[in-house]
């Protein structure tokens, strides 16, 4: 959990991360309102669905689709971000000097090389500064020996903000693999139906939303972090192959995706998105999160 704890010092406070969570100099409301905007019609969007499920039962229950799953996920996770945003930027205002006085680091010592102060060790942040940063005390120059980064245990990251990067890691990745999914193997075999509004939410403007986010949001993204949605999507595969179990005419989802019938082409689609896609995809969200660096400090 290491990568968990350390971002905390970037967005500077522990009690509301999310007052810095926002990648560019904007009035902090602008992003909140994005954030509801987007959690209400994501839920809207979902709800539709239900609703037409329910009407319209179709020969599977949507429940055993990776568009619902992925579509659920990506709900619950535009929403409790929108929850903590608010909820955080709310607390921020109200509480500013007791948050302000509660930023302690400890110890932060760090080998910088041969120059005249070597070594610092930071307090206390008691404000910060017009620009987002933390106005930190200087407290000693005391030299350091050994090459070390050590946070005190209070800048723990809360395990909202961790559930909060968890579902983004999870549904960054998989709302692209549905897109492609659909439009490469579902929507040819539509025909005259073709698409509605419902299929549209689900399918393609999820990931439209998640492009926004992945360019607003300042939640960093690791290479390694692929891991989660490489266990997500092996954790529907067995759910698949469960299903299919039961009645192996009737229960194929995904005709020449995800077909148990043809366990060399399950296998083979499975290998390609945890070894290939999957990493890919993590590899692209890597390459936005660090242009957006660039940008907002050029900007």
């Amino acid at each position: 959990m290491h990568e968990y704890r350390i971002i905390f010092v970037r967005f500077l406070t522990v009690l509301v991360p999310y007052s810095n969570e926002y990648r560019w100099r904007w009035n902090p409301w602008i992003f909140i309102v994005y954030r509801l905007l987007a959690a209400f019609y994501s839920t809207g969007s979902l709800f539709a669905v239900i609703v037409t499920s329910i009407l319209e039962p179709g020969d599977h229950s949507i429940m055993v689709y990776l568009t619902i799953w992925t579509y659920i996920i990506l709900t619950l996770y535009l929403v409790l971000a929108a929850i903590v945003a608010l909820f955080c930027h709310i607390y921020m205002d109200t509480h500013r000097n007791e948050v302000s006085n509660s930023i302690l680091v400890h110890s932060l010592h760090i080998k910088t090389g041969p120059l005249d102060n070597k070594s610092f060790i930071v307090e206390e942040a008691t404000s910060t500064t017009s620009s987002g940063q933390a106005d930190v005390r200087i407290v000693s120059s005391d030299p350091i020996i050994n090459s070390s980064l050590s946070i005190s245990s209070s800048l723990n990251l809360p395990w909202y903000m961790k559930l909060t990067w968890l579902l983004a890691n999870i549904v960054y990745v998989f709302a692209f693999i549905v897109t492609i999914i659909y439009f490469t193997a579902v929507y040819p075999t539509l025909g005259m139906a073709g698409t509605n509004m419902n299929d549209l939410n689900m399918h393609a403007f999820n990931t439209l939303l998640v492009l926004i986010d992945s360019v607003i949001v300042a939640r960093p993204v690791r290479l390694l972090h692929f891991v989660n949605p490489v266990i997500y999507g092996l954790l529907y595969c067995a759910f698949s192959a469960i299903y299919w179990s039961a009645d192996k005419t009737r229960n194929v989802l995904y005709k020449n995706v995800l077909d148990w019938n043809q366990p060399g082409i399950a296998i083979g689609v499975m290998a390609g998105l945890a070894l290939v896609v999957i990493p890919l995809l993590q590899f692209m969200h890597f390459l936005i999160f660090r242009l957006r660096l660039y940008l907002s400090e050029k900007l």
